[in-house]
Formats: structure tokens, sequence, C-alpha cells
């Protein structure tokens, strides 16, 4: 029996397991595991697409074939389907995952139900997350970015979103504290008067007397605060390039 089974896995091309494992479900356990992780990041990347491509925020879109994402009784609809499908796809991975772990536990030398439970689950799973990680990328492949879109959402506030950056400028000259004051102050006045933050902060005695009106509107500025956004960017580009390049060390079992 051992004999055959070696030269089965050699034929194959597969490591030979060092013990039957008929009852032993780590190996089923793993595959579950990385395909359930696997459609909970197609899930994350789907939801922030169908969230941005809401009419309240409009920061992108899907362009997809003519007719795509249309409704039947609202003509303005534009529908990111291919993303709402990744979605109806992923979000059934984690119930049968649960299920394929339930089913673990396996008596003796031959499971009597558990290891038949897990037939229909595991297929189950490896077809709605394989669909998941293919409408992600139709959606991804049709996502155009409305960036006229996004400017206008950061200005909404009416430069109450970077507020803590003239707090943190005006704390060198007159103290954390003092800044803080001044312009949660100038927040409120701005938002209960609708007036634009930079004007009521520039007419602050106190903001007013250590930071000029160009000053303001520069702290104020989302295009001038994006932190370390691009270094992240090309630091997930090279981790990716490197993934890609890298030789495949996974245990064949």
């Amino acid at each position: 029996g051992t004999e055959v089974a070696g030269a089965l896995a050699t034929r194959l091309g597969l490591a030979e397991p060092p013990l039957p494992w008929h009852t032993d479900r780590t190996p089923v356990a793993g595959i579950v595991g990385a395909l359930g992780e696997a459609a909970g990041a197609v899930s994350g990347v789907a939801r922030s697409i169908v969230q941005l491509a809401g009419t309240d925020l409009g920061e992108l879109h899907e362009e997809g074939p003519a007719g795509s994402g249309g409704s039947s009784t609202m003509p303005h609809k534009r529908n990111p389907v291919a993303a709402v499908s990744a979605l109806g796809c992923a979000k059934q991975a984690p119930g049968l995952v649960a299920d394929l772990l339930a089913a673990m536990e396996q008596e003796h030398q031959r499971a009597a139900g558990a290891w038949h439970a897990e037939w229909r689950p595991f297929t189950q799973l490896l077809r709605v997350t394989g669909a998941a990680a293919h409408w992600v990328r139709v959606s991804l492949d049709r996502v155009r970015v409305d960036a006229g879109g996004m400017r206008a959402n950061l200005d909404r506030s009416g430069g109450l979103l970077l507020a803590e950056r003239v707090t943190t400028e005006l704390a060198g000259a007159v103290g954390r504290l003092a800044a803080h004051d001044a312009v949660t102050a100038c927040c409120e006045r701005a938002r209960d008067e609708d007036l634009p933050l930079a004007r009521v902060l520039a007419q602050d005695p106190l903001v007013g007397a250590h930071l000029s009106t160009s000053a303001i509107e520069r702290l104020l500025d989302p295009a001038g605060y994006v932190g370390s956004a691009e270094e992240f960017v090309r630091r997930a580009l090279d981790a990716h390039a490197g993934a890609a390049g890298a030789p495949d060390t996974t245990d064949e079992r």
C-alpha cells in the first residue's frame, strides 16, 4: 500500500503524506481558509466600489457595455453590476467556510457523515470564490474615477476636514491647548453659520495674528495633505511585483 501511494504521488508530482489523512482534515481546512480569505478580500474591494459609486458620493462608476447597470424604472441609475455580482458571490463564502470547519471532527479511520458533508459546500465554496474573483476583476477593468467628484466631496465641509492641520501649525506659536480651543471655536461658528472655515479662521484674533489667509487656505487644501500615500502605493506595487516573480513553494499534498 505505501509503495503504491509513493508511486502515485511521484507520478502526479505531489508530496507523499507521511500518514493516511482520511480523518485529518487540516489540509482541507487550509484550502477552505484560503478561499474564505480570498472571498473576504474581494468583498472589501467590491464594497468600496459599490459605496463610492453611490449617488450620494459619485466618485467613480463602472463603464460597462451598453445598457449595463441600468434600471427598469429609474433612467438615471448607473449600477456597478460587476461589483454587486462580486459581493453576491463573496457573501456566500463565510457560511460555507463555517460548514466545512464544523465537519473537521471525524471519528476513527473514516468518518460517517462528516466527510460526506464536505462535498457540496466545498464545491460551492470553490464556485462562489472563483466567481467573486472573476467579477471583481471585471469591475476593476470597468471602473472610471471622477476626480472632480472626489474633490467636490472633500470641499463639501468647507474646510472642516483638515481643521486639525491648522491646530498643529498654530500650536507651535501659541501652544497646543490654546490652538485647539481657538480652532474648535472657529469650526463651530463655520458649521453653525454655514461659512467657509478659512474666512472664519482668518478673522479670529488669535489665529489671524499668527497665520495669513494664504497660509490658512494652503493648510485646508486636501491636495497638499496626501501624507505617505504615494510611498505606500509604490511599496504595494513593489511587493506585488516581488510576489508575482517569487517561486511557488506551495506544499502540494
